[in-house]
């Protein structure tokens, strides 16, 4: 079992690190594009702080405009420095040669981003290790306590026994005739230490006692687990929709109105930034 149950957690080690390279790699690709994206609407401010400088407005708009255009440089750069490592520790895990790089798709299908709850607990119920390591220990403890319950009643034993005496000319008595013998035998084993057997089922009961504690500890760790990450997972997909149906359509029309503002000079510098 512990070999198995090593080449199992293993295999899904890795399975596990190569999904969370490539999510990485994924997630880290569509950071740069937001960074870009923001990139040329700092751009479209700059233009505007120009046109207002032009025309009599603070040459400190300008420059703030510009600084955080550097901001979004900097920060481009360490997103591109994450993303070549990224790909560097993808390419490690599946073993491609270090001329090609491995890239991320544009978009991810995902048929459902909340699983199933029942489902879940039933698969982890079934194939994780731990708990399958924690079902066989306690399957050994109960043939323990059946092995134990035995020894308070008598064994019986049946014995045949074959000696090879000799031949004619090497036999080891003078008056050995060196035909090889055939014996059996018949014993009786009587419980006498009736407190050294019954400490003994009750030693074999503590351990089974002891695993039974161990895998509904365990279960009921692995429930909780799963439940926070289902609702980790209902959590962000409300976000998302609140960011994709409210937040960001409303910001985008409080830009366009405080453009329009800062241009009419009837805004600040620091507002159209924010």
């Amino acid at each position: 079992w512990r070999d198995w149950s090593s080449d199992v957690c293993s295999s899904d080690l890795i399975t596990e690190a190569v999904r969370l390279a490539y999510y990485q790699l994924w997630l880290t690709d569509h950071l740069i594009q937001v960074v870009q994206q923001n990139k040329l609407l700092v751009e479209d401010l700059i233009k505007i702080a120009e046109a207002r400088y032009r025309t009599g407005g603070s040459q400190s708009d300008l420059l703030k405009a510009q600084i955080e255009s550097d901001k979004l440089d900097e920060e481009l750069i360490h997103l591109l420095q994450e993303k070549e490592v990224a790909r560097a520790d993808l390419g490690t895990l599946v073993q491609q040669p270090a001329h090609l790089m491995p890239t991320a798709v544009s978009e991810l299908e995902l048929v459902s981003a909340i699983p199933d709850l029942e489902v879940l607990i039933a698969e982890a119920e079934k194939s994780n290790p731990n708990l399958q390591g924690l079902r066989a220990q306690l399957d050994r403890d109960r043939e323990k306590i059946h092995l134990a319950s035995l020894q308070r009643y008598p064994d019986f034993h049946l014995g045949v026994g074959y000696s090879i005496i000799g031949d004619d000319q090497n036999v080891i008595s003078p008056v050995a005739n060196g035909r090889d013998n055939l014996n059996f035998s018949v014993g009786l084993s009587l419980p006498l230490w009736k407190e050294k057997n019954e400490s003994g089922v009750s030693e074999a009961i503590h351990q089974r006692n002891r695993q039974t504690h161990l895998r509904d500890a365990e279960h009921n760790r692995l429930i909780g687990q799963i439940r926070r990450q289902v609702a980790a997972a209902e959590a962000s997909v409300d976000q998302l929709h609140l960011f994709a149906d409210r937040l960001i359509p409303k910001t985008e029309r409080t830009l366009r109105l405080t453009t329009a503002d800062y241009q009419g000079k009837k805004a600040d510098f620091s507002d159209l930034i924010e």
